[in-house]
């Protein structure tokens, strides 16, 4: 479980100021930072998963609530995966882990797959020029799994999956291709 505050407070600043610096520019309703969901930097035991999913950021659309990114229940570290999460959350994250839910079932793939954004700040698309100081602890929490011998998926276009390898776990030689 992760400490909203910790990444609150390293982006608060980086937040406001790239929400004030596309405000107003046609592109501003796509890529807006929703900050009022709060951060969401992993969905699972990123400490101790066997499969981590590396992605862009928490989506965001018409159903998003501001309870996305605060569910939990004891024994789903997943928790999206919980019968009980928000349409929105469980919407955009079943498509993820869909064909491994029917073949495991839902808990036992909330207990050993964890998903990782690059950063931690819901919004409709990704820019990978917003680069957040909490982007520097999720990339330490991904390479350290990786380290332990989980094993990350990049579930990314193959643009950001380049990103990833190189620029954000620090790593050419990831697999990153497309799975």
């Amino acid at each position: 479980m992760f400490d909203s505050r910790l990444y609150e407070n390293l982006d608060r600043a980086a937040v406001e100021s790239y929400n004030a610096r596309i405000a107003g520019s046609k592109s501003a309703a796509a890529y807006r930072l929703h900050d009022e969901l709060g951060p969401h930097p992993y969905d699972g035991d990123i400490e101790n998963a066997k499969v981590i999913l590396l992605l862009a950021n928490p989506g965001y659309g018409k159903i998003s609530t501001l309870d996305d990114h605060r569910y939990r229940v004891e024994g789903w570290p997943m928790s999206s995966l919980h019968p009980g999460a928000s349409k929105g959350m469980y919407d955009w994250v079943l498509p993820k882990v869909g064909d491994l839910v029917k073949r495991f079932g839902p808990q036992h793939i909330a207990r050993y797959v964890a998903m990782a954004q690059i950063h931690p700040w819901a919004s409709e698309n990704f820019d990978e020029r917003f680069s957040p100081p909490s982007k520097a602890v999720i990339a330490k929490l991904v390479k350290e799994a990786h380290q332990r011998g989980g094993q990350t998926v990049c579930i990314l276009g193959q643009r950001l999956r380049d990103y990833a390898a190189t620029r954000v776990l620090s790593r050419p030689d990831l697999d990153c291709r497309k799975h």
